[in-house]
C-alpha cells in the first residue's frame, strides 16, 4: 500500500506540473498573438490599438515588454525610411513607453525629430540615448549634426570631438565631424 500512495503522489505531481506548464505556455502563446496584433496596428499607424494590444500581451507575459519595445523601434525606423516622420515619432514613443531605457529608440526618435526640423526635441532624444549608452559614436554623430543645424556651436563641437574619439580609424563619420569642428572653431 505504501508504494501505491507514493506512486499516486508522484503521478499527481507530474499531472500538476504538466497543467502548470500548459498554462504558462498558453499565456505566452496568447501574449505572442497580442504582440503580433500590436505590430499590425503599428504598421497601419493605429498607435492607440497597438498600445492596447501590447498591454494585453504584457499582462499575459510581463517579460514581453522589452521585445515589444525593440520591435516598435524597428517599425518606427521603417516609417523613417518611408519619410513618414510623424508616424515614426508616435511609434517610437510607444516603444519608449514599454522600455524607456532602449537607447536605440531614443536615437531613432531623435532622427524622426531631426527630419521634421524639430532640433530641440532631436537633441533631447540624442542626449537621452547617450545617457543610456555613452560609448556609441553614432549617437554623438547625430547630436553633433542636430546641434550644428540648430546653431548650438559649442555643443556641436563637443559632440563632434566625442564622436571622433569613439570612432575607429577610417570611420566614415570622422570627416563630417572634422568639418563641424573646423567650421565652428
Amino acid at each position: 500500500m505504501f508504494i501505491n500512495k507514493s506512486i499516486i503522489k508522484f503521478v499527481s505531481l507530474l499531472i500538476l506540473l504538466c497543467l502548470l506548464s500548459c498554462l504558462i505556455l498558453c499565456g505566452k502563446k496568447d501574449a505572442q498573438y497580442y504582440s503580433n496584433q500590436g505590430h499590425k496596428y503599428l504598421k497601419d499607424a493605429n498607435t492607440q490599438q497597438a498600445v492596447e494590444s501590447y498591454r494585453k500581451a504584457i499582462q499575459l507575459d510581463p517579460n514581453a515588454a522589452s521585445d515589444i519595445a525593440f520591435m516598435c523601434s524597428n517599425i518606427g525606423w521603417s516609417f523613417i525610411e518611408n519619410k513618414d516622420y510623424q508616424t515614426a515619432a508616435r511609434t517610437l514613443k510607444v516603444a519608449l513607453e514599454f522600455d524607456p531605457k532602449l537607447a536605440l529608440a531614443h536615437m531613432n526618435l531623435g532622427v524622426a525629430y531631426f527630419m521634421m526640423k524639430e532640433y530641440n526635441e532631436a537633441i533631447a532624444a540624442y542626449k537621452k540615448a547617450i545617457e543610456l549608452k555613452p560609448y556609441e559614436p553614432g549617437f554623438y554623430f547625430q547630436l553633433a549634426n542636430a546641434c550644428s543645424e540648430s546653431g548650438r556651436r559649442y555643443e556641436a563641437v563637443a559632440a563632434a570631438k566625442k564622436c571622433i574619439e569613439l570612432c575607429s580609424e577610417g570611420d566614415r563619420r570622422i570627416p563630417p565631424m572634422q568639418q563641424i569642428i573646423r567650421e565652428y572653431q
